[in-house]
């Protein structure tokens, strides 16, 4: 977060204006003293004009809303298990602002990118 911010232009105070909280807590996430709710992660990904598994990629955790799952950052290039759930709320909120052609569209170019062998998990 902290290496965004910096690229966006951003101080700690300036991001903690955006987002309605002060720079002693933009410091605080930053350095890891505070863990973020999963709401706010997407205030920053929406804040930094990033997506969201971008700053999951981050080195901090954050909590689901009901607090059932913890998510970290750290990932490892073969592990994607903490990363399904954002990833799937996040294709679904794109896919549901679709149209039905858009919907249909999505469909075919994931059918399509099934059939790049790079892209595909292989069988355990």
């Amino acid at each position: 977060m902290r290496r965004t911010r910096i690229e966006r232009g951003l101080s700690q105070k300036m991001l903690g204006d955006i987002l309605g909280c002060s720079q002693q807590m933009i410091a605080q996430y930053e350095n890891e003293k505070r863990t973020p709710k999963y709401e706010t992660v997407v205030r920053f990904a929406e804040a930094l004009d990033v997506d969201i598994d971008y700053l999951i990629d981050a080195p901090f955790s954050f909590k689901e809303p009901d607090g059932s799952i913890s998510l970290s950052g750290s990932l490892s290039a073969d592990d994607d298990s903490n990363i399904t759930l954002p990833l799937k709320r996040n294709l679904e909120k794109i896919y549901n602002e679709l149209t039905p052609e858009g919907k249909r569209k999505i469909t075919e170019y994931a059918k399509d990118i099934r059939k790049i062998p790079e892209y595909v998990k292989e069988e355990d």
